[in-house]
């Protein structure tokens, strides 16, 4: 979900009563790092944290081996 900022927005529209605000010039941008998208007034933080889920899944399926 890191690169689809539509999603996101969709998904914090409908979790606005629990007072989540983003930054939708934040959330836009191509993000590479952990990043907070949610605006300082934001009763909840909101942080991207890429990852790669390709690895992940192969790293598990290797433990499980």
């Amino acid at each position: 979900m890191e690169h689809r900022a539509i999603i996101r927005t969709k998904l914090f529209e409908r979790l606005a009563w629990m007072g989540i605000n983003l930054n939708e010039k934040i959330n836009q941008n191509e993000i590479s790092q952990d990043t907070v998208i949610s605006t300082p007034d934001s009763k909840v933080a909101v942080v991207i944290i890429p990852t790669n889920e390709e690895y992940m899944i192969a790293k598990e399926t290797f433990n499980l081996m």
